[in-house]
């Protein structure tokens, strides 16, 4: 069982939500690109290997997805 750190996760989506407003200025579209920066820098910032890297990037790019942004 991974016990989820919810303060990257808030900040993951909150990157994602601004860099998405900000790259869908600039290149209409794109704004997936913000969703991927946001999953992997969530991915990253929590210790504990693989695996829990990998189940905080995934909530972070579910809950980025299901936006009204996009």
């Amino acid at each position: 069982m991974v016990e989820v750190k919810w303060m990257p996760v808030i900040i993951g989506i909150v990157i994602a939500l601004i860099l998405g407003l900000i790259i869908d200025m600039v290149l209409p579209g794109w704004g997936i690109i913000a969703y991927i920066i946001a999953t992997a820098y969530v991915g990253y910032s929590v210790a504990g290997g693989y695996m829990n890297g990998a189940i905080h990037g995934a909530l972070v790019g579910v809950v980025a997805a299901y936006s009204p942004e996009s």
